[in-house]
């Protein structure tokens, strides 16, 4: 017979979501400008390249629904826009609760995005995110320095500084690569979406 490899041990916690108390925690530490984005998150599943991706044209606060329909992915350090295929697992219409409408809202109010229906192919069009970078159209030097995606490593920062902070994070020898790993990551919120 084959000899499977044995599978192995995590720590507990690891195996396991984070709780929607421990999300609210990290939240209350984290910057303003993305508590709306984080509750988003924890209401609709979305992946980060979704949520990055949001444009307001796919937001439907009368019917209470986001359209998915592009993603962003990084492309040699750049963020670009990708269109889903016509498939379950991509373009697919998410129910909003109220609690995730409220957050929209109140985002929007403070943060106006353009409700224009640009193509994927036509670049960035940062102009129409949901949830763009705070730091979204500062100039450096008279020209405009940052676009309006916000930035994965920005906020892996922010994210785990607000994880150690709280006490939630954990830290755990991965026994096949030896490296330390940290639960939560910001994916194992739609694995807490999910479990709920």
């Amino acid at each position: 017979g084959v000899k499977l490899p044995k599978a192995h041990p995590k720590h507990p916690d690891d195996l396991m979501p984070p709780t929607y108390d421990q999300l609210a925690e990290v939240r209350a530490v984290m910057p303003q400008h993305y508590h709306a984005f984080l509750v988003v998150a924890e209401e609709t599943g979305l992946r980060w390249g979704e949520l990055v991706g949001l444009r307001r044209c796919w937001v439907n606060l009368d019917d209470e629904s986001i359209q998915v329909r592009e993603t962003v992915i990084q492309v040699r350090g750049n963020p670009q826009r990708k269109a889903y295929p016509k498939s379950t697992a991509g373009c697919r219409t998410v129910p909003l609760s109220a609690r995730a409408v409220r957050a929209l809202k109140a985002h929007m109010a403070a943060h106006p995005a353009k409700p224009t229906r640009t193509s994927p192919g036509s670049g960035m069009h940062p102009e129409e995110l949901v949830f763009r970078s705070p730091r979204a159209g500062q100039k450096v030097k008279g020209r405009t320095a940052f676009h309006g995606v916000m930035d994965r490593s920005n906020f892996w920062r922010m994210w785990n500084g607000a994880t150690d902070e709280t006490g939630i994070v954990r830290r755990v020898k991965n026994p096949a690569t030896g490296r330390i790993e940290r639960w939560p990551h910001f994916h194992d919120v739609r694995h807490a979406f999910a479990s709920r």
